[in-house]
């Protein structure tokens, strides 16, 4: 009977220390999928500013990566990214078309862990910026 009783705490202690690494797991991919949309919102603010000071008509594109999650918004010249409860904002020099990119889909989550965008930047008119996120 005493046999059974160590046993019994045995698996218990393993299951509990499974859970434990397991829950140090899915908070290390939050932190880095955090850090990876707080660089893609530095990315995307730094383009948008420098197309924003460019002549009508400039076009540029880069590749940004976002992670699976994440919410990307832009409006007026702010452009926001959300990633569970992350929340950040930058405002871009000029205003900027309406953006809306939801990589916040069971799907999306399930296939990847970040996802590259080709994010295409054009000063269209004035002070205006054309975002168009392809991926």
């Amino acid at each position: 009977m005493e046999q059974a009783v160590w046993v019994f705490f045995g698996v218990l202690a393993v299951l509990i220390a499974l859970a434990i690494v397991a829950n140090i797991f899915a908070e290390n991919i939050d932190s880095e999928k955090t850090k990876l949309s707080s660089n893609a919102l530095s990315s995307v603010a730094q383009y948008c500013d420098f197309v924003c000071n460019s002549e009508t008509g400039t076009r540029i594109s880069k590749e940004i990566s976002f992670a699976s999650g994440s919410k990307i918004n832009a409006s007026k010249n702010i452009i926001c990214i959300e990633y569970k409860r992350w929340r950040k904002c930058a405002k871009c020099k000029c205003d900027v078309n309406n953006l809306s990119l939801d990589l916040d889909k069971p799907e999306i989550i399930e296939m990847y862990n970040w996802h590259v965008f080709k994010c295409v930047f054009e000063k269209i008119k004035g002070s205006v910026v054309s975002i168009e996120c392809f991926g």
